[in-house]
Order: C-alpha cells, then structure tokens, then sequence
C-alpha cells in the first residue's frame, strides 16, 4: 500500500511539472511572439532585396537596410556621426501631375522627419521599388539608391543615385537598366531586348563603392546596328562608373568593349 502511495506520488509529480511546463512554454510564447515584420526583416537579411537588379554574385554590397514598400529606415544620410529616419510614403507633393491622380500608387516621396529639407519625389509604377543606402566617396554619409520602374507605358527599369550637395538632395547618376535597340536582319528590321545588371565594388581608392553594371548580352544574331548608342549597349559588356568629387557627378571609368561578333 505504502509503495503504491509512493508511485502515485511520484506520478502526481509528474504530471504536475508537465502542466506547469507546458504554462511557462506558453508564457514565454505569449511574451516573445515574432510578428510578421520581424520574420520579413530576417529573411530580408539572409537574402537581400527580392526585387532588385543587382548582381549578388558580383557585388561587394548587399543592402540589409532597404524598403520595398511604404516604411522608415534609418541611416547617416547627413552627417557619419548621427543616424537619421528616411521615409518613404505616398506623395502628396505633386497631386498637380494628372498620371498621380490616376494611380496615386505610382507616386512617393522620401521624406527625412527629423529634418526641414524638401522631400524627394519619385514614381514607382505599381509602388513596386527599392530605396537603400550606400557611400559613393567614402565619407561615411550614405547617397540614397532607388530602382523603379518610373512610367506606365514603359518596362524600362532605372537605377537613380541621389547626393546630398550644399544642404539639396541632386540626382548625380540615372542608369536605364534594361530596354530594346533596333537592327536589320534579312527580314527587315528586328528589336532585342537587352538587360543589365550591377554591383556595387570596392574602390581601391578608399571606402567609396563604385557602380559596374553588366550586360546579359542578347542571344539573337546581330547582324546590322547602325546607331552607334545601340553598338554601344551591344559592345559594352561592363561600364565601370566612380564618382567625381570635384564636379560632382559620376564619370565612366572604363568601358571594356567586345568585338561585334562574340
């Protein structure tokens, strides 16, 4: 009888502690719960934009910090000594353009919250975007990066790199990242499309990233480009573009060149 009592209490025990784990697993589930936001943001930083054109595999960048829709980020975007809200909301400045009435989704604005300065208008068809950060001449400030297809009637994706120069945000490089070109084929005139991807690379001059953008060269034979902004679409596998301090603005550090036929 005794043992028996021993065994039951020994299974009282038991079932006691079970209940009282199963509460404190509950507890602890309730106090931490991992909202949708936080699973995106983890999975953002294991993979990296889902949308954007650059190149993993060839570039020294993958932003961590980015939005692909309305939201903030943060960032040294004035000063490398204090970080900053960048937001990106729909705009409610250029409400005059009759394509925002239309499709208000198309247009946003970057707004600072924490600053006076004017806010950066942009479109986005279908709100589809990407706006991150990154150093263009190594002076730990970031320039703002936004990829966006900017018009209904058009596929053609853009790259566009805004600096802040003497308290004004200027746009210092704009790079149309896919499109078509025309030439002549024995059936008359063909349009190929072609495509470019990029990285962001180290530059050996310091902490500056230069841009490299990479052609996914067309698979149709070419057989009769006659302008030469096409040839050079066609020809130029890799353009290298570096930002020049003293004029401001992005210059091409080289363009490797193919020879037509390969």
């Amino acid at each position: 009888m005794k043992r028996l009592n021993a065994n039951l209490t020994i299974i009282s025990i038991i079932v006691i502690f079970s209940i009282t784990g199963c509460g404190l697993n509950k507890k602890n589930q309730a106090s931490s719960p991992v909202s949708n936001e936080q699973a995106q943001s983890k999975s953002s930083e294991s993979t990296g934009p889902s949308s954007s054109s650059i190149d993993f595999t060839k570039t020294d960048l993958i932003p961590q910090n980015y939005l692909e829709e309305p939201g903030v980020i943060m960032g040294t975007w004035f000063s490398a000594k204090k970080s900053e809200e960048l937001k990106v909301s729909l705009d409610d400045q250029i409400t005059r353009d009759k394509e925002c009435r239309k499709w208000p989704e198309d247009c946003l604005s970057i707004s600072f919250p924490e600053s006076k300065i004017e806010p950066i208008s942009f479109k986005a068809v279908r709100g589809d975007f990407l706006v991150y950060g990154f150093d263009t001449d190594g002076d730990d400030v970031k320039e703002i990066a936004i990829e966006s297809i900017e018009k209904r009637d058009s596929d053609v994706k853009t790259l566009r790199v805004i600096k802040l120069i003497k308290g004004e945000f200027i746009e210092v490089l704009r790079v149309p990242l896919n499109g078509t070109f025309s030439y002549a084929s024995d059936s008359g005139n063909e349009t190929v499309a072609w495509e470019r991807k990029y990285g962001l690379k180290s530059s050996f001059t310091g902490k500056r990233l230069d841009i490299v953008v990479y052609l996914n060269k067309p698979e149709d034979k070419i057989t009769g480009i006659i302008q030469l902004s096409d040839l050079f679409i066609y020809q130029c596998k890799k353009i290298t573009a570096v930002y020049d301090d003293k004029n401001a603005t992005y210059a091409i550090k080289s363009a490797d060149p193919v020879p037509i036929g390969k």
